[in-house]
């Protein structure tokens, strides 16, 4: 989990290295969409990151608590 969310961070930092790039090459310079896409596919990921470390630790039926 901790190298899955670290190659994560490190996918949204370069991307986002990326848009700045090619938003500070327009002239005016300004953010296209890919930022919000870049962003909302981050949350994603996460999310389902979390929904796969939930359903492997979960409590199994009947188990005593």
């Amino acid at each position: 989990m901790g190298l899955g969310m670290a190659l994560l961070s490190a996918a949204l930092m370069a991307a986002m290295h990326v848009e700045v790039l090619l938003a500070n090459r327009r002239t005016p310079p300004a953010a296209g969409d890919g930022m919000a896409w870049v962003t909302g596919a981050f949350v994603v990921a996460i999310v389902a990151l979390i929904a796969t470390t939930a359903w492997r630790f979960r409590v199994p039926r009947g188990a005593r608590r």
